[in-house]
């Protein structure tokens, strides 16, 4: 993936984050944690499908699963700042 890739999903983590946990009051951020374990199980099934045709793939595998965790970040973020405005609605 390109760095134009990794911020579009950066940024679709963020608003995922932000707005599928409007609402919600207790579990929040495990909406997010939802999300990216979902990210993570199709990146698996896309390192199955690429060892098949080239076992070389992947070489840095346990890297990209953190590069995954860290380009995920900003749905935590969306996440907080979706409570912090909810806070705010409910204090005004």
């Amino acid at each position: 993936m390109g760095p134009g890739n990794w911020l579009a999903f950066a940024l679709l983590m963020f608003a995922i984050g932000y707005l599928a946990t409007l609402g919600v009051t207790k579990a929040r951020f495990r909406v997010v944690h939802c999300v990216l374990a979902g990210v993570f199980v199709a990146h698996m099934l896309v390192i199955v499908v690429d060892t098949r045709e080239d076992p070389t793939n992947h070489n840095l595998l346990p890297f990209e699963f953190l590069f995954l965790w860290f380009a995920a970040l900003p749905g935590y973020l969306g996440a907080k700042i979706g409570q912090w405005m909810e806070r705010s609605k409910r204090t005004s």
